[in-house]
């Protein structure tokens, strides 16, 4: 589609409400307060979850700006892929982004020098290693996070990038991995909410280390939740 800087002003002439807490996101209500509809924005394209009302404002939407296409059901958004089946059960996964991501080729030579500095190709090929897998890991693949922060945080060394290839390695084994939202009945639920920053467990190269007084750093934030449906 065409984006410009009027698409946040054709949107709220159309009763879209655009969210406080991030300027690429609004929503759609009716005359009684009832959400119809949320719609997100990155870069040049539109991401919409809604009722028929928030639908046919997308399609009025489009007459105005343009939409290069207009895909729904099953579609790529992001490097995702995001499909929905006739009981509006979501699944969204990223099978071509796991292909796609290759390790760092290492000479043997290199790897019996695992506390040699990088040089800048290599500096350069990690970074560009951790870029990707930052996008994977925040998009889909949550429970590895742990796992790429150890890279990050760890000087730019050969043993860093052995790392990284185990974590490309550990991520290829499942391509088809997969988030799965399905569809409830919100009324009378509550959430509840336990979170542990582990605070100081590590040091500062991501490991437990002998000595105590040197954890210092978070290794990771674990989230627990959990939704209480009601009966009625």
């Amino acid at each position: 589609m065409r984006r410009d800087n009027g698409l946040s002003c054709a949107l709220e002439e159309r009763g879209w409400v655009k969210c406080h807490l991030d300027s690429a996101c609004w929503w759609l209500c009716d005359e009684h307060g009832e959400l119809c509809g949320i719609l997100c924005s990155y870069v040049d394209d539109l991401l919409l979850g809604g009722n028929e009302r928030a639908q046919r404002s997308l399609e009025d939407l489009c007459k105005e700006l343009g939409f290069g296409s207009l895909e729904r059901d099953s579609f790529t958004y992001c490097g995702k892929r995001v499909s929905q089946d006739s009981d509006g059960v979501i699944k969204i996964q990223m099978v071509e982004y796991h292909k796609n991501l290759q390790p760092v080729v290492i000479s043997v030579g290199r790897r019996k020098e695992p506390m040699s500095p990088l040089d800048p190709t290599e500096a350069k090929q990690l970074r560009a290693f951790l870029g990707s897998m930052q996008w994977l890991v925040a998009q889909l693949r949550f429970e590895l996070q742990f796992q790429l922060s150890t890279p990050q945080s760890e000087p730019h060394v050969v043993a860093t990038l052995m790392k990284a290839n185990a974590l490309v390695k550990r991520s290829k084994e499942f391509p088809t991995f997969a988030l799965w939202f399905k569809p409830f009945d919100l009324t009378n639920c509550g959430i509840v909410v336990v979170a542990d920053a582990s605070l100081g467990n590590v040091t500062r190269q991501g490991n437990v280390g002998e000595d105590p007084f040197s954890r210092v750093c978070i290794a990771s934030s674990h989230t627990m939740c959990w939704l209480l449906m009601g009966n009625g």
